[in-house]
């Protein structure tokens, strides 16, 4: 009686955590044995294991609420253990046309998530009987937490695991770590000086992922001084865009005590040349390509700190780079022409 008591207090602990769920097995800590071969069917879900299953203290709940995330919902009908079940074998989802929730028959397969930390793999080699209504797939071997059956080309939530930016030299390195990419057809890396309007700086094209993670590395080789933008977003197959965060890389001053003003801007420009000494300067404007657009010199005069620069040079809107070369050595600044 006592022992009888305990699974049932279990199983109203697990009904009082999960919202719009029914305990439909439970197993206490004497467990029971899935021999290899035999079949469970639990509410719907048949367990087909090629080796022999051992499961203690362990709960199964069903929802039916879609399991859903930017990149769209699977069906309403979700599997959820109390903790992850290691399985190996059939897993076979008898399903029910109102449960489809938009997914045409034809194109379900399984989806599972490993633990409650990680995203939903698909099982894109599912099988479908649109006659018996069941999608199934045999696994090799899968720590199993929730279950659920979505679209071939519908990804169930995308996992960012690490999203940074950072100074790396005279360059911006961005980066990022990603499970779960089924479906994300490219990721976008866009930038900015105010942190509102942004411009694509590389699309990169998604990995196809089984649910390790993959890594991800864009340059930003031309970061304005101060403080620079960055802008990551995810393009899944349908061509829908999906924000993942923006990151702050700030460059500081130049070490030379250069300022090109104003940044951005259409001119006129200057060159403020900071703590001057007498002697010359020869500045190279180069074009985001690094062909050379203008060069001239300026003679720099004790006590006087602001030069104007590109008077004759009319700019079309883009990125450039003025090198200022000198007695004590070269300096780059980046300048942007709105």
């Amino acid at each position: 009686m006592g022992r009888y008591l305990k699974e049932a207090l279990a199983v109203s602990l697990w009904l009082a955590g999960l919202a719009d769920v029914a305990a439909q097995l439970s197993v206490g800590v004497g467990g029971m044995t899935i021999k290899e071969g035999a079949q469970l069917h639990v509410s719907g879900l048949e367990f087909r294991p090629t080796v022999d299953l051992q499961i203690s203290s362990l709960e199964l709940g069903v929802s039916a609420t879609p399991a859903s995330g930017d990149n769209g919902s699977g069906i309403a009908r979700v599997y959820q253990f109390s903790s992850p079940l290691a399985f190996q074998g059939l897993l076979r989802l008898y399903y029910q046309l109102g449960e489809l929730n938009g997914h045409a028959e034809s194109d379900l397969v399984l989806a599972y998530r490993p633990a409650v930390s990680q995203p939903y793999v698909l099982a894109q080699s599912s099988t479908v009987n649109t006659s018996e209504r069941t999608v199934e797939h045999t696994f090799g071997g899968i720590s199993l937490y929730q279950l659920t059956a979505t679209g071939r080309l519908v990804p169930l939530p995308l996992q960012l695991i690490n999203f940074s930016a950072v100074a790396d030299g005279a360059r911006s390195r961005i980066f990022w770590t990603a499970q779960g990419e089924t479906g994300v057809q490219a990721y976008r890396v866009l930038r900015s000086l105010d942190g509102r309007n942004f411009d694509l700086l590389e699309e990169v094209s998604g990995k196809v992922s089984s649910g390790g993670s993959n890594d991800y590395m864009v340059y930003d080789r031309l970061p304005a001084k101060g403080q620079n933008y960055y802008k990551l977003q995810e393009l899944d197959v349908k061509g829908n865009l999906h924000e993942l965060g923006i990151r702050a890389v700030n460059m500081g001053l130049d070490k030379s005590g250069f300022l090109l003003f104003p940044n951005p801007g259409s001119g006129p420009f200057f060159l403020d040349v900071g703590d001057p000494v007498a002697g010359k300067l020869e500045v190279s404007l180069l074009d985001a390509q690094g062909r050379i657009v203008s060069q001239e010199q300026i003679a720099v005069n004790k006590g006087q700190q602001r030069y104007p620069i590109l008077r004759r040079t009319v700019l079309a809107k883009g990125m450039y780079v003025l090198r200022v070369q000198g007695a004590d050595g070269d300096t780059s600044l980046k300048l942007i022409v709105p």
